[in-house]
């Protein structure tokens, strides 16, 4: 029997240096782990709404972000989309970007949201412009790539 389509996407930008988390996070990954043929990986930087083709065809997904809350730099929070979409003021970066919360709620609407979708976020340092991740993010990269993986052979 074939697994159910797993995904991981990393969003976020990369000229905003810890923004640009999810995004560095998807690219070790793919480099460093070999990923299931069921399993798509996608760098989603900040394609908005176009992320919505990519998710529509998944059973699962993680999604691999940052998460602005009052907790330390480079805290690790995982949570599910009822968990997310109960604190998801906070979440929005602009009035004007389409996030993908709203993404999600758009595919929940359609009724093409996969069955299960997780988030793995860190709470970021510096969201300034510029590239690179902060010295408190940077460290974990690969033990949030190790923790996605865990995630697609355990989901």
């Amino acid at each position: 029997m074939k697994s159910p389509k797993k995904g991981i996407l990393g969003i976020g930008n990369i000229l905003l240096k810890d923004e640009g988390f999810g995004v560095q996070v998807v690219r070790y990954l793919e480099e460093n782990f070999e990923i299931p043929e069921e399993v798509e990986v996608m760098d989603g930087g900040t394609s908005g709404m176009a992320l919505s083709d990519f998710i529509k065809g998944l059973n699962r997904l993680l999604i691999i972000d940052v998460v602005r809350l009052e907790d330390s730099p480079g805290t690790l929070k995982e949570f599910s989309l009822k968990d997310l979409m109960l604190l998801s003021d906070s979440f929005r970066m602009s009035p004007h970007q389409v996030g993908i919360l709203d993404v999600l709620s758009l595919l929940s609407f359609e009724g093409t949201l996969p069955e299960k979708v997780d988030f793995l976020c860190v709470v970021p340092r510096d969201l300034g412009t510029g590239l690179g991740l902060s010295k408190e993010l940077e460290p974990l990269v690969p033990e949030v790539a190790k923790r996605a993986y865990e995630w697609l052979i355990n989901a």
